[in-house]
């Protein structure tokens, strides 16, 4: 599983609509989102390795799901840490995933 530590929404820290979330990618490309107290949301994720890019999808979901649905571009990555970044109508969004 993964958490995020960083969602930058155009200079504004989304963090705390994040808190208590992770995620799950599956090799299916699917993704579960999983909070305490709250049922399991299912999503759609894919990645192109020559890219270096990723896209999730969980467009059926609410806020603040519905923010990481877009396609990312991996800026670094290690085993425990990927960090994306993507732009859409102008405005840059940054995100930092950890693995648990």
């Amino acid at each position: 599983r993964w958490e995020l530590t960083r969602f930058n929404d155009a200079g504004t820290d989304r963090m705390a609509e994040y808190a208590g979330y992770q995620f799950q990618f599956f090799r299916n490309s699917t993704v579960s989102a999983f909070k305490t107290g709250q049922p399991e949301v299912s999503g759609k994720w894919t990645s192109n390795l020559q890219n270096l890019s990723f896209t999730a999808d969980f467009s059926s979901a609410g806020l603040p799901l519905s923010r990481f649905t877009t396609g990312w571009i991996i800026t670094r990555s290690t085993l425990t840490i990927v960090e994306a970044a993507s732009t859409d109508i102008g405005k840059e969004y940054q995100i930092t995933l950890r693995k648990l």
